[in-house]
């Protein structure tokens, strides 16, 4: 039997059962397959085979450094949420020219055709949907391709833990979404984002930036708290936080525009902060000789991890004022082994800011994959941002909890969910027992949350807080002290130097009936995954932990 060939005189046969890809020779190919997804009616089978047709011709396109250099600056020039694109519209336009062209000659199309592809269905957008690849992916080769027609919500429902994707030149993969994927990825998928008219000629006329990835770390934790932010305002109102929230997405506004202000001039400067700054639960005293400038005022000996506060200073600071973890009675993986670091903010140096690697062996998977997506180890972690408030005495000025960072996530403000990590102030925390706060970790994947309804209300991927918990503060001795790498200049770095590098599991874990032992390293660029201390399981693996460190700049 003769195999169908992906060439124009059988285009009205490849856009409807070719779209499931071509192989190397051009013959027909069935679409990379992932056992936790499931497709059912022929509507989906054909909405999927568009939407893998089109990821191919995307990935092959990509495989010019050229057009991936391009595709790079454009969507670090996006003015939208999350710097998408609108997938039609920048096809159709002069920078996605070539994008367009070479995506539709891999698989045997012409132009048009291939835009025809992608507008057959929804509304697409392409976007680099998670912070890790955002601030990292700088146009190499290293690139998978996901394209879908359900949205964010609908795949949840399905269980789709995973996509099919492409990675450059074509070869099929499969891409973990709602969990860590080791390589960044594109996805075209519904549209998050009500785009404006005409949202290229927007695009295109936005300012250029210098930078050669698609984000900045600093532009990430800017974001974090503006979503922090909506979070607490579609809860009902704070209890002091008066910032006020954008009406609709971030946006860059070219200055002069119509009905827009007609100067950039910056604003004026923020009034001096008063004379006792108010802090969560009113701080700590840490010790009567421990104030701002004993605290700052640092040499070798008394910073040896030199991140400009005195080693018994951060000491202090990270055990007395350590979040009150509550973990589920329920929970079925509740063993950790966290560590901390401390650095000053790179956002605002005058302040502390402390991150809690909780470190956890496992992540016992979502309910509504029937725990398909279980996995060795687990990142989560706690950030909190400390001042002095006066004399000696130190307190919490804001947060930043993570809800599965490495996962995908759409945009908080349109829909309700977000994974990643959301930054909070200190009066939208809770303070039960003194200076610090507590937070609430979901039942068996141990997202972070502020409150149990902040859990309970469908962020985070339907992750819950319910049944009995009970909160302890978390451990955090002088000796769990991970060091300090990224906030001092690259010449300064020394992984060798740091005063945790490489740690052993000092216990044992009975999950599933094993003695758990091995080895993690906390600072090792070299290493692709959090294992939770089981590395030689092929399966293992989360977010490394100095990829989390290198966004914040611990």
């Amino acid at each position: 039997m003769h195999q169908l060939r992906c060439t124009r005189a059988f285009l009205p046969l490849c856009l409807g059962a070719l779209v499931f890809g071509c192989t190397e020779n051009g013959a027909v190919a069935p679409p990379p397959s992932s056992s936790a997804n499931s497709i059912s009616s022929p509507k989906d089978v054909l909405a999927q085979a568009r939407s893998d047709s089109l990821a191919r011709g995307l990935a092959i396109a990509l495989s010019d450094a050229g057009v991936r250099t391009r595709l790079r600056d454009d969507l670090r020039d996006s003015p939208f949420a999350l710097h998408a694109l609108h997938l039609g519209s920048y096809l159709r336009g002069n920078d996605g020219a070539d994008l367009a062209v070479k995506a539709a000659a891999g698989l045997g199309i012409g132009r048009d055709a291939f835009i025809g592809l992608v507008e057959s269905g929804r509304e697409l957008e392409l976007v680099m949907p998670r912070v890790l690849d955002r601030v990292s992916w700088d146009g190499r080769d290293d690139l998978d391709v996901v394209g879908t027609q359900s949205t964010f919500g609908e795949r949840r429902k399905a269980r789709h833990v995973s996509e099919p994707g492409y990675k450059v030149k074509g070869l099929a993969t499969v891409v973990r979404t709602l969990e860590y994927s080791p390589r960044p990825y594109v996805i075209a998928r519904p549209a998050e984002l009500k785009f404006p008219r005409d949202p290229e000629s927007l695009r295109a006329a936005s300012p250029k930036h210098a930078w050669n990835t698609v984000t900045t770390p600093a532009e990430e934790r800017a974001l974090m708290r503006e979503n922090g932010k909506r979070a607490v305002a579609a809860m009902g109102p704070k209890s002091a936080s008066t910032i006020a929230v954008p009406d609709g997405p971030r946006m860059l506004i070219m200055c002069g525009e119509p009905n827009e202000p007609p100067s950039c001039n910056p604003p004026p400067p923020p009034p001096p902060p008063p004379s006792v700054i108010p802090v969560g639960g009113g701080g700590t005293t840490l010790s009567p000789i421990m104030t701002k400038t004993y605290c700052y005022s640092v040499t070798a000996a008394t910073d040896v991890d030199n991140d400009r506060i005195r080693d018994d200073c951060e000491a202090a600071m990270a055990s007395n004022l350590a979040p009150l973890l509550n973990i589920g009675n329920e929970d079925w993986v509740p063993a950790r082994q966290p560590y901390w670091a401390a650095s000053r903010n790179p956002d605002r140096p005058d302040n502390v800011q402390i991150i809690y690697a909780l470190s956890y062996l496992r992540d016992g998977g979502f309910a509504f994959t029937l725990y398909a997506d279980a996995h060795e180890g687990d990142s989560e972690f706690i950030i909190l941002e400390v001042v002095n408030s006066t004399g000696s005495k130190w307190g919490i000025i804001g947060a930043t909890l993570s809800v599965h960072f490495e996962a995908e996530g759409p945009f908080y403000y349109f829909t309700g969910v977000h994974a990643g990590a959301d930054s909070y102030y200190w009066d939208d925390l809770d303070y039960p027992q003194g200076p610090y706060p507590r937070i609430w970790s979901s039942l068996g994947k141990h997202a972070n949350y502020r409150n149990r309804a902040a859990c309970e209300s469908g962020s985070g991927l339907q992750d819950s807080c319910g049944g009995d918990y009970v909160g302890g503060q978390i451990i955090a001795p002088a000796w769990r002290n991970l060091g300090n790498y990224y906030n001092v200049p690259a010449a300064s770095r020394n992984i060798a130097t740091q005063l945790i590098h490489c740690t052993q599991w000092v216990g044992p874990s009975f999950v599933y009936g094993w003695f758990r032992t091995g080895q993690e390293c906390f600072w090792d660029t070299n290493n692709d995954r959090f294992s939770g201390w089981d590395p030689a399981r092929p399966d293992a693996g989360v977010t490394p932990y100095w990829k989390i460190f290198e966004i914040f700049g611990f």
